[in-house]
């Protein structure tokens, strides 16, 4: 139970957790790549595929915390995961590498807070320990950063580059299925503290 925890959520942040750094490593192991192979940008103009989404990644997480207490972290994982699969697909189906920049300016805003909302997640969930809940989670989440780079390499080579980012854009997409069960949520069953926030609140 210590290692592996019996909570579905536990493993559903998880999940979120690896999607997040396997589209995160997607453009940062292979954006350059795709820019320079598959639609012929100049050696410094592909490094703009990572510096684009990486500073629109600096902002997102600069901001994130703010986010999370303005809108919920059920509101921001939604938009973050619409906002993420349309710039990775729009960065897949590009003609031209400024097409595809701007897709993966845009993957860089909303990837950078399902990280932090799934390990968030899964360090609060009722009866798991926190310790257990994020080792948990880390676990899934750096797997991806392992498996990422050879396999989407593997893919690209017999596939196509493009389908790379078409195919991160949608796994992305269907982490829609897992926010109503993201966010902030109570440890223990006495709810007397009343700034505990519950896993479902009301006003997110």
């Amino acid at each position: 139970h210590v290692f592996f925890p019996r909570n579905a959520i536990v493993w559903l942040s998880g999940l979120v957790a690896f999607t997040g750094f396997v589209s995160e490593g997607s453009v940062i192991d292979w954006g350059a790549h795709y820019l320079t192979k598959t639609l012929g940008a100049g050696i410094g103009t592909s490094g703009l595929a990572f510096g684009a989404f990486s500073l629109s990644m600096v902002i997102a997480r600069f901001t994130g915390d703010w986010m999370r207490e303005t809108v919920g972290d059920r509101r921001l994982m939604a938009a973050s995961v619409l906002v993420s699969a349309t710039g990775l697909l729009l960065a897949g189906f590009a003609s031209t590498p400024a097409i595809a920049i701007a897709g993966f300016l845009m993957a860089g805003f909303g990837n950078a807070n399902l990280v932090p909302i799934a390990f968030s997640t899964a360090s609060n969930v009722k009866g798991v320990a926190p310790g257990s809940g994020i080792a948990a989670a880390t676990m899934c989440g750096y797997s991806g950063v392992l498996a990422a780079p050879a396999t989407l390499g593997w893919i690209g080579e017999h596939a196509g580059m493009d389908r790379i980012f078409i195919g991160m854009g949608l796994l992305v997409l269907l982490m829609l299925a897992a926010v109503p069960f993201m966010g902030r949520t109570v440890r223990k069953a006495d709810r007397k503290d009343a700034s505990a926030v519950s896993a479902f609140p009301e006003n997110i």
